[in-house]
C-alpha cells in the first residue's frame, strides 16, 4: 500500500518502509521522526524526516509536501518491482545490492 502524507507524518525512529521508483526498490529506516519544517501560504505543511538505506546505510534526507505528495518520495509497505535473475527465478532486488 502506497503511503499519503498522513501516513509520511506519522513515521517513526527505526520504522521500516520502501521508497520505489523508475523500477528500483530501497528499503529505509527512519533515522529521525518527521518535524514540520514550513507551513505555506495556502495552509499546506512540508515535513522533513531522515532515515538510512538499509543496505548500504547512506543516510537520506526527505521532504514531503501536503497535497503534493506525487512530487515526493514513493513510499510503500512492499517493495513494487521485480526482477530477473539469470536462472529464471524473480526477486526483490533493494537499490544497493550487488
Amino acid at each position: 500500500m502506497s503511503y499519503d502524507f498522513d501516513r509520511m507524518r506519522a513515521l517513526c525512529v527505526e520504522e521500516e518502509y520502501f521508497e520505489c521508483e523508475m523500477g528500483m526498490n530501497l528499503k529505509a529506516r527512519v533515522t529521525k521522526a518527521p518535524v514540520l519544517k514550513a507551513e505555506l501560504m495556502d495552509g499546506k505543511q512540508q515535513i522533513e524526516w531522515e532515515a538510512v538505506n538499509t543496505v548500504t546505510l547512506e543516510p537520506i534526507h526527505y521532504l514531503a509536501t501536503e497535497g503534493l505528495t506525487h512530487y515526493g518520495p514513493h513510499l510503500y509497505d512492499a517493495p513494487q518491482y521485480l526482477s530477473f535473475k539469470g536462472d529464471g527465478t524473480f526477486y526483490h532486488r533493494l537499490l544497493g545490492e550487488e
